[in-house]
């Protein structure tokens, strides 16, 4: 936008200091959306809380694929990023990475890479076909694309103003990209991220904050670098347990539940006295129960539960034990 806000070309420095710039990071704006008229910026947002959760709880399917496009011959090869992240988190086979643009070719992917041509309203396919943002507003072009990386004229600026810095244009392409009804859970901009951390369980946030531990007074940093969407998502996830029964007999509780839908689990078992508030280490925390109940026989009263699942997550870059979101119950 030539404000130096958000396209900086090197550290700031403010009075003899370099500092570190600010960036978007987990913003979720859908201002100025008209092309999603009529629904309202309220309504987009109440849309994607209800997507963001369901995808928490794993209601939305893993495909073990990244899509890659990549054109644009004065940057950097869209080609890279997409296998650093394929086979940090999926591993090397067939299938796991494929060349296209999704929007175009509505591959379903977890990750779609765009390097290529484009404005803040509309992207090149590769095939000199335009791709507005009008797209993410019908939901029968929805394409089931859970992460996007992006990297091309004006993507990255998600508050890209007009000619005249006036006011912010209309119907931004990135902001836009988070619109959908249950697929567009984040776009990250630019180019120097290192997506094999996620095969690790690393949310979108730590990739950023890592990738900037070691940047050096001179290095020049690209000109610009976001999270639109949840930055605490990651890419692998486990189904949380359902239906917690509870029973109490004096200062003994017993729970049990539904398993969760994914095999291998086991689980954890959290108590806290002051409602959601107060959790902190399992009560379990050295043996996780096979099974799908628990006594705690020193129980307070108004003690609230939370039960979490846990599996052995095997990706591309090793293994690590995973956590399910938490299912919640109060015994008074």
């Amino acid at each position: 936008a030539g404000d130096k806000k958000f396209d900086l070309d090197k550290l700031p420095v403010v009075s003899g200091v370099t500092t570190i710039p600010d960036y978007a990071v987990g913003r979720i704006d859908f201002a100025r959306l008209t092309v999603f008229n009529p629904l309202t910026e309220v309504d987009l947002l109440k849309r994607y809380f209800a997507k963001d959760f369901k995808y928490r709880a794993n209601g939305v399917p893993t495909f073990g694929r990244v899509s890659f496009l990549s054109g644009n011959s004065q940057g950097p090869n869209g080609m890279t990023s997409a296998l650093g992240l394929s086979g940090a988190a999926f591993g090397v086979a067939p299938g796991t990475i494929i060349s296209g643009f999704n929007l175009r070719d509505k591959v379903p992917a977890d990750f779609g890479v765009h390097f290529y041509t484009g404005t803040d309203i509309a992207v090149q396919d590769g095939l000199g076909v335009l791709h507005a943002s009008s797209a993410f507003a019908d939901p029968a072009q929805e394409i089931p694309v859970t992460f996007r990386q992006v990297w091309f004229s004006y993507a990255e600026d998600w508050a890209r103003l007009n000619a005249q810095n006036q006011v912010f244009v209309n119907n931004n392409w990135l902001r836009s990209s988070l619109g959908w009804p249950n697929y567009g859970l984040a776009t990250v901009g630019g180019y120097t991220w290192d997506f094999t951390l996620m095969g690790g369980g690393a949310p979108l946030a730590e990739l950023m904050r890592l990738g900037w531990l070691d940047v050096a007074p001179t290095f020049e940093i690209p000109r610009f670098q976001s999270i639109l969407g949840d930055p605490t998502l990651r890419l692998h996830r486990v189904s949380p347990v359902k239906n917690i029964n509870p029973s109490r007999a004096g200062s003994v509780v017993t729970l049990t539940w539904t398993p969760s839908a994914d095999s291998g689990c086991r689980y954890y078992v959290y108590r806290s006295t002051s409602g959601l508030d107060g959790f902190s280490s399992p009560l379990n925390s050295s043996s996780p129960v096979d099974g799908c109940s628990y006594i705690d026989s020193g129980a307070p009263a108004n003690a609230t539960y939370q039960v979490r699942a846990t599996k052995l997550q095997i990706t591309g870059s090793g293994s690590f034990w995973n956590l399910s979101q938490g299912t919640f119950i109060t015994v008074p």
